[in-house]
């Protein structure tokens, strides 16, 4: 649910996440960015730690295996 809430949100940072390049078309960027965090996690660097820890997961998602 929180790969498709940024999407909506913060589409530039999933993007950024994907590390699609110019070429590749932005749906596709979006898609492979809400993938990727839902197979590897993602961990938020703001700078903020009290931000931070709200929006970073407290599990790693293999550990739900």
């Amino acid at each position: 649910m929180g790969g498709v809430l940024a999407v909506f949100v913060a589409p530039e940072r999933v993007i950024v996440f994907a590390g699609a390049s110019d070429g590749t078309p932005t749906w596709l960027a979006l898609l492979k960015g809400a993938w990727l965090a839902l197979a590897s996690g993602y961990v938020s660097k703001t700078g903020y730690p009290a931000i931070d820890m709200l929006v970073t997961p407290r599990h790693s998602p293999s550990a739900a295996w």
